[in-house]
C-alpha cells in the first residue's frame, strides 16, 4: 500500500514514510491503488486525529507540490536463497533479508544529510529494528496507534468481523496470484489441512486469480467466503470509486478483518499477510494487557511451513 513515499533527510528511520523539508516540518505521502492507478489522501483510509496525536509533526501532502524536486533513495537488499519448497509447493517469496540495521541506515544516508528532500521507494523490509529496545518498544506503540482505520471504515470493520462470527469462529486465507498461478490446487490443499476445511473461511487473494482462486477454493473449503460478497450496497461506496473500482479501502478492510479471525493462514513473505501479522500482533498484546486470554489470537501460519525465526511483522 505504501508506494513512492518520501522520507527524511535527518537519517532517522522513524521518520521512514514522511518527509521532513524542514526541521520541523514532514509531508504525509499519498496512496496509490494499482492496477487502478486512483489516488487518496492519508485520512480516507486512516483515523487523522489519531496519527496526529502520535505524530503531531507533519503538513498535508498537497505541501509537496510547493517543495523543490526530491533525491531518490533506493535502498537494494538482497532477496535471499532463491525459491524455496515445500511439499511440491513452490514459494513465490523466499527466506530473504530482514532489512538493513540502524547503524547500516544511518551510514548510507549520512552523504545526503545536507539534501532539503529525499525519497524513499520500496521500503518493505529495507529496515530491521532500533538497536535501542527501549526506542523500539516505543515506536512500535506510536505507530500501532497512529495507524488505525478511518472512523467510517472502522465502524464497516466491526459490522463484517461481528457478521462473520455470528454462528461459528471464521478463518481467513491470504494468497497472492503467484501462489495460485504457481501452485494452483495443491496451496489450497495445503491451506484446508493447516486451517480445517470446515466452517467459514475468508479468502483474500492479491491480484488477478480471484475466478480461478474462488474455483479451487470451493474444491478444498465447505464454507467459503469473499469480502466483496459480504459488503452491503450501502457500504460498496465506501471501498470502490466512480467508476466501480476496488480502492485501498478494501484492502485496509481485507487487512483488519482477517487480522480478527480465529485463525490465519497465508505467504508470511509477501507483504498483505505481513500486514495481516501485524494487526494480530497488536491484537494479542491487548488481549494480554487486560488479561483477556480467551481473546488471544493465534500465530499465523506460513502456507509454505517456513521458519519464521527473526521475522518482524513491518
Amino acid at each position: 500500500m505504501f508506494c513512492n513515499t518520501v522520507g527524511t533527510t535527518s537519517a532517522d528511520p522513524t521518520r521512514a514514510n514522511v518527509t521532513r523539508p524542514s526541521p520541523t516540518g514532514q509531508v504525509l505521502p499519498r496512496f496509490f491503488s494499482h492496477p487502478s492507478g486512483s489516488v487518496t489522501n492519508f485520512a480516507y483510509l486512516f483515523d487523522y486525529a489519531q496519527f496526529a496525536a502520535a505524530f503531531p509533526d507533519h503538513l498535508e501532502a498537497a505541501y509537496a507540490a510547493e517543495l523543490p524536486k526530491p533525491t531518490s533513495i533506493k535502498i537494494n537488499i538482497g532477496s535471499g536463497s532463491g525459491k524455496h519448497t515445500s511439499e511440491r509447493l513452490s514459494a513465490v517469496f523466499s527466506v530473504g533479508s530482514h532489512g538493513a540495521s540502524e547503524s547500516q541506515l544511518r551510514g548510507w544516508l549520512r552523504r545526503w544529510e545536507e539534501e532539503p528532500l529525499l525519497w524513499f521507494e520500496r521500503l518493505f523490509h529495507r529496515f530491521q529494528r532500533f538497536e535501542d529496545a527501549a526506542r523500539q518498544a516505543d515506536f512500535d506503540s506510536r505507530l500501532r496507534d497512529a495507524l488505525r482505520p478511518a472512523p467510517v471504515l472502522r465502524d464497516l470493520i466491526e459490522e463484517l468481523v461481528a457478521q462473520l462470527s455470528a454462528q461459528a469462529p471464521y478463518k481467513c486465507l491470504h494468497l497472492t496470484d503467484g501462489d495460485v498461478e504457481t501452485n494452483s490446487g495443491r496451496i489450497f490443499m495445503r491451506a484446508a489441512r493447516l486451517l480445517g476445511g470446515d466452517g467459514p473461511t475468508l479468502l483474500v487473494v492479491e491480484g488477478a486469480s480471484t475466478a480461478e482462486a474462488r474455483k479451487l477454493m470451493r474444491k478444498y473449503f465447505s464454507k467459503p467466503v469473499h469480502m466483496t460478497e459480504l459488503i452491503s450496497e450501502r457500504a460498496r461506496p465506501l471501498v470502490e470509486d466512480a467508476l466501480g473500482r476496488h480502492t485501498l479501502a478494501l484492502e485496509l478492510i481485507d487487512t483488519h478483518v482477517c487480522a480478527a479471525a480465529n485463525a490465519f493462514a497465508g505467504n508470511l513473505f509477501a507483504t498483505g499477510a505481513q500486514t495481516i501479522c501485524y494487526e494480530r500482533e497488536g491484537l494479542r498484546g491487548a488481549a494480554l494487557a487486560t488479561g483477556n486470554l480467551s481473546a488471544v489470537p493465534r500465530p499465523c501460519l506460513d502456507i509454505y511451513d517456513r521458519s519464521l525465526k527473526g521475522m518482524h511483522w513491518f
